[in-house]
């Protein structure tokens, strides 16, 4: 069990520094890299839109009713509440997803433990 626990902390990891190197890949290109959150809390308002990927390492997010996220969300080790739309993919790494309303995902749902 306790190999268990240290395999996932080091997957956790390697997968967290893994994205944190790459918005930096992303913002080159000219287009808006979209937000990373580091352990605080991000609101996207009702009626708004995100162009670009959400990353969430453990902190909070919430895609308020009518918004948008035209990109990809990641969530590892923390809250996302989703009552607008992502029109990417949704990937959780130990996190805590709650889909409501009239949440929409366009990509694939993944989640891995948590």
């Amino acid at each position: 069990m306790k190999t268990r626990k240290k395999f996932l902390l080091a997957f956790l990891l390697t997968l967290i520094i893994s994205f944190a190197v790459t918005p930096s890949v992303y913002a080159s290109d000219g287009d808006d890299p979209g937000h990373v959150v580091f352990g605080s809390s991000y609101v996207l308002g009702e009626g708004e839109s995100l162009q670009g990927d959400l990353v969430v390492f453990g902190g909070t997010a919430l895609l308020e009713k009518d918004s948008e996220v035209r990109g990809d969300v990641v969530i590892a080790g923390g809250t996302l509440t989703v009552e607008g739309t992502i029109t990417g993919d949704l990937t959780s790494f130990g996190g805590i997803v709650n889909l409501r309303g009239d949440a929409r995902i366009y990509g694939n749902a993944v989640r891995f433990g948590g």
